[in-house]
């Protein structure tokens, strides 16, 4: 039990928000299904036997179900983007910085965001203004500068999409992105196809900083408790010491050159369309096989490594259960993002 508040709960409360209750997460934010060993699996509102996506899905399910108008979750591969695809709910993770982890117990200290997750974006922009400032108990918070904002349209935007996003989609959930796309272009956004060189590298560059950074911080941490820990969580902290310096430093190389590629683009470009997640929901039986963790964090990890804001929107039902849409721009353009995201919700509406 923790005895001082984060910074970003500390700034809600001095601005009079109630803070209702902590909420179910993935094990030290370490997966993207939240199959908690200790306090159980979180449930999708939409169906009761499938999972909420992670890590932050009991804060998903919070704003999904009601029982709050707003909540926080971290964000390292996709843990509030996963969760709001999944459920039904807008999830936005700002740029790399922009928001103080003070009091956020780390995950990977150099992929680790804070975000929100609300019923619209509207909320989303309310509470990130709120908490938006520098904290010298977080020093990436100072390197954070927002760019100028301008008077974004959608019919004068330059929308890029990439196939890389869409390859492994579940039909419907392609189905769903690609209405929306049309959408997009039925009210005159541009859109360019769009190519990532080292698109295939984001996943293994992204694993082996997290592990290895995970390793750091909870063997110096929590020494001799290993045991005490999830079957999957510990194997990620067991394989992440055995990173060796070189193979880290290696990945943080490619890492700077998957960062400039992205950036690249958006000289070309104004914002990146994608589906947020590549599948519906999963059961929670099937959810502990490898494989649904890959398929739920490809299209969302990329951002994290690169440290650019991104936020899912909700775009549709398939067999019952909700697909979402995701925008990504460049660094420090969160203010402008978030009034793009507020049209494309608007629309999709």
């Amino acid at each position: 039990m923790p005895d001082y508040d984060a910074t970003a709960v500390s700034l809600l409360k001095a601005r009079g928000a109630a803070i209702v209750g902590k909420t179910n997460t993935h094990e030290f934010a370490a997966g993207a299904t939240n199959l908690n060993p200790h306090f159980g699996a979180v449930h999708n509102p939409y169906d009761l036997r499938r999972i909420s996506g992670g890590s932050s899905g009991g804060s998903a399910v919070s704003v999904a179900s009601g029982t709050s108008l707003v909540a926080l979750g971290s964000d390292t591969g996709g843990s509030v983007r996963i969760p709001a695809s999944l459920c039904g709910v807008v999830g936005f993770k700002p740029s790399y910085g922009a928001i103080s982890r003070f009091g956020v117990i780390p995950l990977s200290w150099s992929l680790d965001h804070v975000g929100i997750l609300t019923r619209n974006t509207h909320d989303a922009k309310v509470i990130f203004e709120k908490i938006l400032q520098t904290d010298a108990k977080d020093p990436a918070t100072t390197f954070y500068r927002p760019l100028k904002q301008g008077e974004a349209k959608l019919s004068e935007l330059t929308v890029g999409v990439s196939s890389a996003f869409q390859s492994g989609c579940e039909p419907g959930v392609e189905q769903n992105f690609l209405n929306s796309v049309d959408a997009l272009s039925s009210a005159g956004c541009r859109l360019r196809r769009v190519r990532i060189g080292h698109f295939q590298k984001i996943r293994e560059v992204r694993s082996v900083i997290l592990r290895s950074e995970m390793a750091a911080y909870h063997l110096a941490t929590y020494p001799g408790r290993l045991e005490s820990y999830g079957e999957d969580v510990k194997k990620m902290i067991e394989t992440g010491a055995d990173i060796t310096a070189p193979v880290y430093v290696t990945a943080q190389r490619v890492r700077s050159l998957i960062a400039k590629e992205i950036a690249e683009l958006y000289s070309e470009l104004d914002f990146l369309l994608t589906p947020a997640t590549r599948r519906t929901a999963p059961k929670i039986e099937d959810a502990a096989v490898p494989s649904t963790r890959i398929e739920l964090i490809a299209n969302t990890e990329p951002f994290n490594i690169t440290g650019e804001p991104a936020i899912s929107l909700p775009n549709g039902i398939v067999a019952g259960l909700p697909t979402g849409i995701q925008l990504s721009g460049p660094y420090g353009s969160d203010f402008e993002l978030l009034k793009v995201a507020e049209m494309v919700e608007e629309l999709l509406l």
